[in-house]
This record gives structure tokens, C-alpha cells and sequence, in this order.
């Protein structure tokens, strides 16, 4: 019994440094507006903009048609397992896969996930299927 309590111990001790040493965040639920095609840009620690919502712990980030939002919240450094879902008009939400989910060059999916700290602090992404990414052009952070 002892050996089994001090067994659990350090596997909770250990899952707890693995943890926070390896920068693990909470979790973002982005939501995009149904059938949205393009790139994404969230623009972090905006001032006068408001600050994202929450879904009990997860942030909630809301992308307008135009896919570009800025807020007043502070972008966490760190691992998290991102939701992606397309809204529509009666709030029904159908989950987009990501590229770490393993979507197909002809799924529609969430690619290109990058995250920049300097000297603007944004992350941008894009939906859609990787043959689509040309007709895209990058989209810079705007201030």
C-alpha cells in the first residue's frame, strides 16, 4: 500500500514539473464565423480594446468576417490543445481540424500556426486547404 501511495506520488510530482517547466497554457476557443476562408490575425495587449471572454477556464477569441481582432488580453506563453470551431448564424458550432490533428491538403483546416512577441505581440493563422494558401496574401500585425 505504501509503495503504491509513493508510486502515485511521484508520478503526480512529476507530471506536475513537466508541466510547468514545459510552459502549458490555457486552452483558446476560436471561434470563426461559418465558412470563413483566409487568414487569421489576433493582435494581444492592445490598449483601449476590449479583453477576450471566457468558457469557464478556456479564453474565448471571437473572429469577425474580417478575421483580424485585437485585444487588451495578454497572449500566454506556452503549450495548449487550441479548439477551432466555425459558427453559425444559431450559434452551432462544428469543429475545424488542425494541422495537429492531421487534416488532409484538401480538408479545410487550421495551417500555419505562427505566434510572434516582437515587436507586436499577435499570432496569425490560416483556414482553409493548403492549395488555397496562394490565393492568400501573408497579412502583417497591424497597431
Amino acid at each position: 500500500m505504501m509503495i503504491r501511495t509513493l508510486s502515485s506520488l511521484l508520478l503526480a510530482s512529476f507530471a506536475w514539473t513537466i508541466t510547468t517547466s514545459c510552459g502549458v497554457r490555457a486552452v483558446n476557443v476560436v471561434l470563426l464565423p461559418a465558412g470563413f476562408e483566409g487568414w487569421v490575425v489576433v493582435h494581444y495587449e492592445v490598449s483601449g480594446s476590449p479583453p477576450f471572454g471566457r468558457e469557464g477556464v478556456k479564453t474565448l477569441i471571437q473572429i469577425p468576417p474580417a478575421g483580424s481582432v485585437f485585444s487588451s488580453s495578454t497572449r500566454s506563453r506556452g503549450y495548449g490543445l487550441d479548439e477551432y470551431y466555425f459558427v453559425g448564424p444559431e450559434g452551432k458550432r462544428i469543429r475545424v481540424k488542425s494541422e495537429d490533428d492531421g487534416c488532409t491538403d484538401q480538408e479545410t483546416c487550421v495551417r500555419k500556426f505562427q505566434f510572434f512577441f516582437t515587436p507586436t505581440k499577435f499570432t496569425r493563422f490560416f483556414v482553409g486547404k493548403k492549395q488555397d494558401l496562394s490565393h492568400y496574401p501573408i497579412p502583417e500585425a497591424v497597431r
